[in-house]
């Protein structure tokens, strides 16, 4: 399993270099940006620092603490961006990361090492928290420079009421 776990450890590890690369490099984003819009890279060099802690003490814990802010990134990352495109590449980062946590939970509940578990997610859920609440309400309040940095050419109407009439479906049953 331990070969299996340095396997998965290395496609992070390649997938948070690649995902670097495009956001500092490519798009040329400022380092606070990064970690904001690239979320995916700091959970997961959490896991992989847990991960190789791990790998030399045998100490589980470090690999619990991001399980929680890879599982909120990367796990619902399958589900908020599209499959299609470039986001493939970004939506085989966010299979790499659910892969590696689930590996990580098999190998801990193997050895019933519930208390490095339960500490790991508690210490992820104090650390990762605010993380989480400031990157969401960043990008909840900045949605225009998420589009850009990605390319998205998104043209809102300037009048409202200048768009298309479409045709409206009635809900009564008449």
């Amino acid at each position: 399993m331990k070969r299996l776990q340095i396997i998965l450890g290395i496609l992070l590890l390649l997938t948070v270099i690649n995902s670097t690369h495009f956001f500092l490099n490519v798009a040329k984003v400022q380092p606070l940006e990064w970690l904001i819009f690239n979320a995916c890279a700091p959970s997961s060099i959490t896991f992989l620092l847990g991960l190789v802690v791990y790998l030399i003490t045998g100490n589980r814990m470090g690999m619990h603490i991001a399980v929680l802010p890879m599982l909120f990134f990367g796990g619902l990352g399958l589900f908020f961006f599209p499959w299609s495109g470039y986001n493939i590449i970004g939506q085989i980062s966010h299979i790499i990361m659910v892969l590696n946590i689930i590996v990580s939970l098999i190998v801990t509940f193997r050895s019933k090492d519930f208390q490095s578990t339960a500490v790991g997610l508690l210490l992820g859920i104090i650390i990762f928290n605010p993380f989480i609440c400031f990157q969401q309400t960043y990008v909840a309040t900045h949605p225009d420079r998420m589009l850009e940095i990605l390319g998205i050419n998104f043209t809102p109407v300037a009048n409202p009421d200048s768009a298309p009439n479409l045709p409206q479906k009635s809900l009564s049953h008449d």
